[in-house]
């Protein structure tokens, strides 16, 4: 897969569909920031410009954090990373105290 991924996490779901690939991997709650600052040195490591977008909302009283990397190189192919909060999510592995990291490539 030609994203890093970091340790420690479980794998939620794969899919390949011809030249596209995506994985969802779900970690402990805890982690958000240190998973962020691991997508933001990883990023700022590989060639191209990356669209950075983050956010935060509440729902229910809780805090949903998002934070996404997007890449759309038509020479390589398209990068998007995705660490938010997993509230809500009806997976069994998957509390409202993780965080999903969701990765998306294409070529």
């Amino acid at each position: 897969f030609p994203i890093d991924v970091p340790g420690g996490g479980e794998v939620i779901s794969s899919i390949v569909i011809g030249e596209q690939s995506g994985v969802t991997i779900v970690y402990p709650g805890d982690r958000y920031d240190e998973l962020v600052a691991f997508y933001e040195n990883w990023t700022a490591q590989q060639p191209g410009e990356w669209s950075v977008f983050s956010s935060e909302t509440q729902s229910g009283g809780q805090n949903i954090r998002n934070s996404s990397w997007i890449l759309d190189d038509t020479g390589s192919g398209s990068r998007i990373v995705g660490v938010q909060d997993c509230i809500g999510a009806s997976v069994a592995a998957i509390s409202d105290e993780s965080v999903c990291v969701s990765l998306s490539a294409e070529g």
